[in-house]
């Protein structure tokens, strides 16, 4: 019943799991909202938000002049340093925490930001940035929540649901080309998670009977199974001797018949 349980838990997960909006960025890759993501184009900047009741997440997409691609991918720590003291001197914040990571095979940076001075949004920024010829990619996530424990979960699903496509796409920042793909991947999904509702559901209940069935069975009171006694049936002798003389009598005489000793009961 244990390997049973085990089972409906992963494969909950696995249903649950696309609570989660996986949004496609053409040309970049894929990453995962908490909801649809609102998608607007700022001076030149693509940028992805959404905001509820946790914390405010970001994506920005930024095109650079392929000029200095060359430039920048042979100074990478470099140009991830200059990064983030531009986020330091925008934010009024300072970095508390860095550090390098791969993703699906381009080195990038984790970084922690606090203190940042802006009223109307959290004091706290989390950044994960990445540059993939000719965009720099960054996610972002500043909590509203004060459980660190909440938080870093969102994040991290947050941030590493960050994907870079490594087939070669046609660069583009506009909003109204990215549109149409992102209609149909939305539609596509939405079909993906029904068929993964109902999946879940027949399977959940399938589950819940077999777990009713053992539940039921291993506390109904086990009984020994009855044991008739075997009949017995009751001998009558066909003549009783006498302890006297030894003259053989009939089983209902009380007495000898020869010497009238009494006889016992038969």
């Amino acid at each position: 019943m244990r390997k049973i349980a085990l089972l409906f838990i992963l494969f909950s997960q696995f249903c649950l799991a696309q609570d989660w909006v996986k949004t496609i960025i053409p040309g970049v890759g894929t990453i995962d909202f908490p909801e649809d993501a609102e998608i607007y184009d700022q001076d030149g900047t693509l940028v992805y938000k959404v905001e509820n009741d946790d914390a405010y997440y970001f994506l920005t997409i930024v095109q650079i002049d392929e000029r200095y691609a060359s430039e920048i991918e042979n100074n990478l720590d470099e140009y991830y340093a200059g990064n983030l003291e531009g986020v330091e001197n925008a934010t009024g914040g300072k970095v508390t925490f860095k550090e390098n990571l791969i993703i699906d095979g381009k080195k990038a940076m984790d970084a922690r930001i606090s203190g940042v001075v802006n009223p109307e949004l959290p004091s706290l920024l989390f950044k994960r940035f990445v540059y993939k010829q000719p965009f720099n990619i960054s996610a972002e996530f500043m909590p509203k929540k004060t459980d660190e424990l909440v938080f870093t979960e969102l994040k991290d699903t947050f941030f590493n649901s960050l994907a870079l496509e490594v087939r070669p796409e046609e660069a583009s920042l506009s909003v109204e080309d990215l549109q149409p793909e992102q209609q149909a991947f939305k539609k596509g999904y939405a079909i993906g998670y029904v068929i993964g509702r109902i999946a879940f559901f027949v399977f959940f209940f399938v589950i819940l009977g077999l777990i009713v069935f053992f539940v039921v069975r291993a506390l109904r009171p086990k009984t020994k199974p009855q044991v008739k006694p075997k009949s017995t049936k009751k001998i009558i002798p066909t003549k009783i001797i006498c302890a006297n003389c030894g003259k053989d009598n009939s089983p209902e005489a009380k007495y000898c018949s020869q010497c009238g000793f009494a006889l016992p009961k038969a």
